[in-house]
């Protein structure tokens, strides 16, 4: 759906932590793990995209072998 860069920041809300994961085309998207629940990818209106993966390539060389998923449990405190 797209191909290009992007940002990823760490949220605090009063819902809990949140990934912002921002597309250069100006697309934002917050992914979220309720404890014990599965990653949740959703739009800036709130709107959950349970049929849509995220797959991203760091721009710089990850030399501990972690992987995304142990990256997002890490950044999230699960």
């Amino acid at each position: 759906m797209f191909n290009g860069s992007c940002e990823l920041r760490e949220t605090r809300r009063s819902s809990g932590r949140l990934l912002e994961v921002l597309l250069q085309d100006g697309t934002q998207y917050s992914i979220s793990r309720p404890r014990g629940g599965s990653y949740q990818i959703s739009d800036r209106t709130g709107t959950s995209w349970p049929d849509r993966v995220l797959t991203m390539t760091p721009q710089t060389t990850a030399t501990s072998g972690t992987s995304w998923g142990q990256l997002l449990d890490i950044l999230l405190g699960q």
